[in-house]
């Protein structure tokens, strides 16, 4: 039977069994935007708090990274990897069957810590089950999976939140992760590091998670409560002393290796990667967030329809990714990502001009153009930085530029949804102003705009109710504010984008170097790190 487990077909069962650990990944993270205004109205859920069940995602799945890297080298990487993915199967029926705001964050907390240890896990042992001439062949398949995990993901996630309920879409990883787990079981063979005899940082650890947490609560909760609030004030200020801590341990002398390596961005070439990471997907988070939003609470479009229209960006991206891989050695790496850079930010001056009245047409316009543009920002910044590395600190480099990317994500939107909640409740209250004439809007009034969720009937049912029953302006209200924070939000994606075209061309080379992306990381230890006597430096960082 040619699907029989053998010896001789063991390691590429090992891919089929990571790979549905790609797909359950990547269609969640690209699906879940799609459904988030259906979640929204039947939790009852602000524009912030929604932003929230992403970015708590996000953060639980990029704070224990490196940690968790390390920790499956020394504790075994199936048993890690297996316990990931029990966390991001219970995560997902816990979304599933949430009740309310609060409870559908903290699932997706879990999810995320779940999706973090599976996603660096998996690619670990992908890598260990290959000798080193046909691991470049199962790595493509590995990623190559993800990819089509990304492109059909909206639409999975419109088919199940129309044609059943937003629910499910959290359910369907259900039966995918059990079936990983029962294939990991007979197909993956536990592997360690036996040499590795380095720790886990846990003080940078703590450090970073801790500050990031209060920094994205504070900077969320700005347009809400006001940037004066003590809340928001001091989430900031703890947040910020507890980064710079951060810094401040990992460049201090110790007995582990630090979680982050600083002496990586000495090289202009992997700076610029790591800020084109960060800046790529700042705009990459913005687009999936708003313009869901946008497609279903403005223009009514259903779920579907919404994952038709963003097929438009995530096939291009999909498609530039071999392209640009042909490319690099012809054109080089840093050429690419400036080009990227620059139409992503073409393709966010395009929705900067979206109003109700634009139609499907112009998104569809801005989708391609910043796919395309993506499909180079995105895919190259890791060839870029890696051939800027040696042998010995690819690991640890490919660490640091995913934290990048993933960070981007988190602190973007973070201070995207502020910014446009701030444009919006500012243009929503001098809108319900004129309706009313000599009636203000009270500050209990204010306090409720800021909790509807942007564009949605709710929101469009206490405007009416605020500005008199029956106003004809409340539409006009809705879409003109919505609007403007959508104006404001991409406005801010395009400079951005386009500043970044300064850091993709750092350190440029007419040859790239070459045959450095497929690699494995031995004997790296950062050169401010010294090993106490009687202890041998790491074999290989995650």
């Amino acid at each position: 039977m040619p699907w029989a487990v053998t010896d001789e077909n063991r390691r590429w069962w090992v891919v089929v069994a990571m790979s549905g650990i790609m797909i359950i990944l990547t269609v969640d993270f690209f699906g879940v935007t799609v459904a988030l205004p259906q979640i929204g109205r039947s939790l009852h859920a602000s524009t912030e708090t929604l932003a929230w069940a992403v970015n708590a995602y996000l953060l639980a799945f990029v704070s224990p990274m490196v940690a968790v890297g390390r920790l499956a080298d020394i504790a075994g990487r199936r048993k890690v990897a297996l316990i990931g993915v029990a966390l991001f199967v219970a995560g997902s029926i816990a979304c599933g069957f949430a009740s309310s705001a609060t409870f559908l964050i903290v699932a997706r907390l879990v999810q995320g810590l779940g999706g973090g240890t599976i996603f660096t896990t998996s690619l670990s042992i992908v890598n260990d089950a290959f000798p080193p001439e046909e691991r470049a062949k199962a790595l493509g398949i590995w990623s190559g999976v993800g990819l089509v995990g990304s492109a059909v993901g909206p639409m999975v996630a419109g088919v199940l939140t129309q044609e059943a309920s937003w629910r499910w879409f959290f359910f369907l990883n259900v039966p995918i992760g059990i079936g990983v787990i029962l294939l990991s079981l007979v197909v993956v063979e536990e592997s360690r590091d036996e040499a590795y005899t380095g720790g886990i940082d846990w003080l940078g650890f703590a450090t970073l998670t801790l500050g990031f947490v209060p920094l994205i609560y504070g900077l969320q909760q700005g347009a809400q409560a006001g940037w004066s609030s003590p809340q928001v004030v001091a989430g900031i200020v703890i947040g910020v002393a507890l980064l710079v801590v951060f810094v401040v341990v990992e460049l201090r002398p110790r007995r582990h290796p630090p979680l982050v390596e600083f002496s990586l961005f000495r090289d202009p070439r992997f700076t610029g990667a790591s800020a084109v990471a960060f800046l790529g997907n700042w705009q990459f988070g913005a687009i999936l967030f708003f313009l869901t939003l946008f497609l279903q609470e403005i223009l009514l479009k259903s779920p579907i329809e919404a994952g038709l229209v963003f097929l438009t960006f995530s096939v291009p991206l999909v498609v530039m990714s071999p392209i640009g891989g042909r490319l690099v050695p012809k054109v080089g790496s840093q050429i690419l990502m400036a080009i990227g850079m620059g139409l992503v930010g073409l393709g966010m001056l395009v929705f900067a001009f979206l109003t109700a009245s634009s139609g499907v047409g112009l998104i569809v316009l801005g989708l391609i153009v910043a796919g395309l543009g993506q499909g180079f920002a995105y895919n190259i910044s890791n060839t870029a930085g890696m051939e800027a590395m040696p042998d010995e600190k690819a690991g640890v480099a490919s660490g640091v530029l995913q934290t990048a990317r993933l960070m981007g994500i988190v602190v973007g939107l973070a201070l995207s949804v502020a910014l446009f909640r701030g444009l919006e409740d500012s243009s929503v209250i001098s809108g319900v102003d004129r309706a009313n004439g000599p009636a203000p809007v009270t500050s209990a009034e204010r306090h409720a705009i800021r909790s509807l969720l942007s564009g949605s009937t709710g929101a469009r049912a206490e405007l009416r109710r605020l500005a008199s029953p029956g106003q004809s302006q409340v539409t006009s209200i809705v879409n003109d504010s919505f609007s403007k924070g959508l104006e404001g939000v991409m406005l801010l994606g395009a400079g951005l984008s386009f500043v970044g075209i300064w850091p993709s061309l750092w350190g440029r080379r007419r040859v790239p170097a070459e045959g450095r992306i497929h690699r494995r990381a031995h004997g790296f230890a950062p050169a401010h790190w010294r090993p106490t006597p009687g202890t041998a430096a790491p074999a290989r960082a995650p």
